[in-house]
């Protein structure tokens, strides 16, 4: 008989449940290396009971019948708890394999600036926040995880836009009980819109070959040169400095007062869980001495009662901190999508007020220029007409020429006086 898992539980269930209890273990024993090869010995020692409470009750008779309905009794809650277990080993087993990632690579560097990016990687979610400083940059999501990951962060551009460098070894071991920590420093060597890869290796043996899985996350980082946010008004190009500290610290309290509520919700879930598992087997140590005289056909509806109200629970319990989840992604996303569109702005901004600088430096430079030439040939022009107004290369316009020329002239005026005195005289 093939059966599956699912399967094969429910028939020895059904098989309990019609009082077949032979039928139920020898299922039990064609099927122990498949299904439940970890719980053998339990298998075959129930079997050893119920074969010595017939040979004792039919054969020698050395038991009564309430005796001999007793050990039936016990050997069918016997083997629904081997179900339940076998059924929970399965579950562990496959929650085993999701787990959590936590990536912290600020959305904003600045270029020839080292940036630590961190990674983390864990089978509980509340492993995640040791010793963690949370911000805007800081996200979580539920991945597939095996006992042995690699992680890699991967500039992934034509040309070249950061330097990366790590500390910690690329393929890791995953702790069940602990986080796993990988350490990148980034240096932006270029400014602009850059994305980031972040690659997670999966390894697994399938049929004795070991097989990889790759799971790739892009981030897109916005380098700049400029420390400060500046907020640029586009009619003015008036640049505002903010005060840029108290704001990222503003909004880090906000986000961890936020986790922190979500954590103990987390917490306050699992604990009314764990408290009605506790109640749930209290209850059944109480009941289990009277269940023993009663028929499996009670036992197994009393059972399945219990476990069906526990199944409802946890899957409601399940439900709603999925829902959670995916509601607060959401929320990260669209508030990730905004900060990009704003930076996106900025970067447009601060390209449009170099620009307008670039053009205004250049037509000062023109219009000084411009004030340089004319002086010039202002210069030019004097000078030009001082040598046309200049007679002959002589010094018409010197005052020491009117000078001498003056001199002259009265000496002349002199000698004639005298000489006509001197023909009056005669």
């Amino acid at each position: 008989m093939n059966l599956n898992k699912s399967e094969f539980l429910a028939k020895i269930r059904e098989l309990v449940g019609e009082g077949d209890i032979e039928s139920a273990l020898d299922l039990l024993s064609e099927h122990i290396e498949v299904f439940a090869a970890y719980f053998s010995n339990d298998i075959f020692m129930l079997k050893g009971q119920v074969q010595a409470a017939k040979k004792q009750f039919i054969l020698q008779g050395i038991i009564g019948n309430v005796d001999y309905n007793r050990t039936i009794a016990r050997v069918n809650l016997a083997i629904l708890e081997l179900v339940g277990k076998i059924e929970k080993k399965t579950e562990t087993q496959n929650n085993r394999r999701r787990g959590h990632i936590m990536h912290k690579i600020p959305s904003t560097m600045i270029t020839q600036s080292e940036t630590k990016c961190i990674v983390r990687i864990a089978y509980n979610l509340e492993k995640l926040f040791i010793n963690l400083a949370m911000d805007e940059d800081t996200v979580f999501q539920e991945i597939q995880i095996t006992e042995v990951m690699s992680v890699e962060l991967i500039d992934n551009n034509e040309i070249t836009a950061f330097k990366i460098r790590t500390c910690t070894d690329e393929e890791q071991f995953i702790i069940s009980e602990e986080y796993t920590q990988w350490i990148f420093y980034v240096r932006p060597i270029r400014e602009g819109l850059f994305p980031l890869l972040l690659k997670l290796v999966v390894s697994e043996v399938i049929n004795g070959k070991e097989r990889k899985r790759n799971i790739v996350l892009e981030k897109d980082i916005t380098v700049t040169n400029i420390k400060n946010e500046l907020i640029l008004e586009f009619t003015s190009f008036t640049v505002i400095t903010l005060d840029e500290k108290r704001y990222i610290e503003e909004r880090r309290a906000e986000f961890e007062k936020l986790l922190l509520e979500e954590l103990e919700k987390v917490k306050g879930i699992k604990s009314g869980v764990n408290f009605e598992k506790e109640h749930l087997q209290e209850k059944g140590e109480e009941e289990r001495l009277e269940e023993i005289i009663l028929t499996p056909e009670i036992i197994m509806k009393k059972v399945g009662k219990l476990r069906l109200e526990k199944i409802t629970m946890e899957k409601a319990e399940k439900e709603r901190l999925e829902k959670i989840m995916m509601e607060k992604g959401e929320e990260e996303r669209l508030e990730e999508r905004t900060m990009k569109k704003v930076e996106k702005l900025r970067l447009e901004i601060i390209t449009m007020e170099k620009a307008e600088k670039e053009r205004l430096e250049k037509i000062m430079m023109e219009k000084a220029e411009k004030e340089r030439l004319e002086k010039i040939m202002m210069e030019k022009e004097k000078q030009h007409l001082y040598e046309v107004k200049k007679p002959n290369g002589s010094d018409f316009f010197d005052p020491n020429h009117h000078a001498s020329c003056f001199i002259i002239a009265i000496f002349i005026m002199i000698i004639i006086i005298l000489g006509v005195i001197f023909l009056f005289k005669n």
